[in-house]
């Protein structure tokens, strides 16, 4: 089941098109700048908890705990940089 809570973040390349193959150290590199973000929370921010996060061929799929922190990690996705020139998508919902 999915919903409103459920992140998918797709990795774009610098060109804008759409890279059909993320190689492993690229969605880990992506994965650590979610945790980072997490990190810097300063004290009575959310509470951030995912129930998953998963490696998809070309993109991380981030299950959250609620729609609070969906709408926290859709709102920093966008300041992102786990690589140079990395531009970053982030798609919700159904």
């Amino acid at each position: 089941m999915r919903g409103s809570d459920m992140i998918d973040l797709l990795s774009l390349a610098t060109s804008g098109t759409f890279m059909d193959r993320v190689n492993l150290n690229i969605l880990e590199s992506l994965q650590g700048a979610i945790l980072s973000a997490v990190e810097v929370i300063p004290d009575g921010g959310p509470q951030v908890q995912f129930q998953s996060c998963v490696f998809r061929l070309g993109w991380l799929q981030v299950v959250c705990e609620n729609q609070v922190i969906a709408d926290w990690l859709a709102s920093v996705v966008n300041t992102l940089q786990p690589w140079e020139s990395a531009s970053l998508k982030c798609v919700t919902g159904d």
